[in-house]
């Protein structure tokens, strides 16, 4: 088998009965929680065949019969949690999507700048990216090149319409 995909063979019932043992359910969400180990990052943690695996990641390809890649790439598919919640290994509340809508549907950085709809002021940004892969207020930047030009040359701020 390749190293860099995961699939689940061979479970026996002995090993089910320990991976279940650290699942809690939860009843009003539907979320299967881990309470077992977990890595850095909080998502759960088992052995499998001698391998640490992410538990949501073996739950899944077992119930399923996926086989699942191991490593992140553009054109690799990977698992999304849609309920939001790292340590839920529920089949039902996972899919499989790409690496950018996982991301883009988080609460990171670069998900809270993708829904932005408005600069700091309140002008409208665009919806296509500069050279540089980011979005800038068109306006702002305008008041920022003409405030500039003004301490450059020592300008009075009555000679130019502020937008």
């Amino acid at each position: 088998m390749d190293k860099n995909v995961f699939k689940v063979d061979k479970i026996t019932p002995k090993d089910i009965t320990r991976i279940f043992s650290k699942i809690t359910f939860d009843e009003i969400s539907g979320c299967w929680n881990w309470i077992g180990n977990k890595n850095q990052t909080g998502y759960g943690r088992v052995r499998y065949l001698g391998d640490k695996v992410l538990v949501h990641r073996l739950m899944y390809s077992w119930l399923n019969n996926v086989t699942l890649s191991k490593i992140i790439r553009r054109d690799v598919l990977i698992l999304d949690h849609i309920c939001n919640n790292k340590h839920c290994c529920n089949p039902d509340h996972l899919r499989l999507t790409t690496h950018k809508i996982n991301m883009l549907r988080g609460n990171g950085p670069s998900a809270k700048e993708a829904r932005q709809t408005h600069c700091i002021r309140g002008h409208i940004l665009p919806t296509i990216k500069n050279s540089r892969g980011r979005r800038w207020c068109q306006l702002c930047n305008t008041i920022w090149a003409r405030e500039r030009y003004r301490r450059v040359h020592n300008l009075t701020p009555n000679r130019f319409k502020v937008l």
